[in-house]
């Protein structure tokens, strides 16, 4: 397809920063921090604590960096290369989070080989269950903590965003 980034079979050439349109680029980028704030922003007891969820999340993200294909490792590689925002985290829009999954399928569909697609999906996918799934008896998997209905559904509409 010729939409599809240029690729070689020794890993050479042009990365995916490279070969996407900026604006793609930067969605797919910037979507697992928009994900976990969208399901945290759902939690039903906010004054839990957060820190074992925001490293359950933490370490998933980096799990991309072991995977397979060039994009994840790349994304990976580009949220932690990123600058901190000093002005702190933007209000979440849960609507906004989901239309940015939806265009995030589409970018995938469109431009990104079906396995390194199907890659991202599955590890987006992974940091938002990280972030909000149901563990051990009912609870968070680090905290015992229980997820909300909200949160499982998020995670429903995410996943379908996503399917491009």
């Amino acid at each position: 397809m010729p939409s599809q980034p240029t690729r070689s079979r020794t890993g050479c050439g042009p990365g995916y920063a490279d070969s996407l349109p900026r604006r793609d680029w930067d969605l797919l980028v910037g979507l697992p921090a928009r994900v976990v704030a969208a399901v945290r922003a759902l939690d039903l007891d906010p004054d839990r604590p957060t820190v074992p969820e925001a490293l359950v999340a933490m370490e998933t993200i980096a799990s991309g960096r072991r995977q397979r294909g060039r994009l994840l490792p790349e994304v990976v590689a580009a949220i932690y290369a990123a600058d901190e925002d000093t002005a702190g985290p933007e209000p979440v829009s849960v609507s906004a989070v989901l239309d940015a999954c939806a265009e995030a399928g589409e970018v995938l569909a469109a431009r990104v080989p079906t396995a390194e697609a199907a890659a991202y999906r599955r590890w987006l996918m992974a940091v938002a269950t990280a972030t909000g799934r149901r563990g051990g008896a009912g609870g968070h998997p680090a905290t015992g903590h229980p997820v909300g209905v909200a949160q499982l559904r998020l995670l429903d509409e995410i996943e379908r965003g996503l399917a491009g």
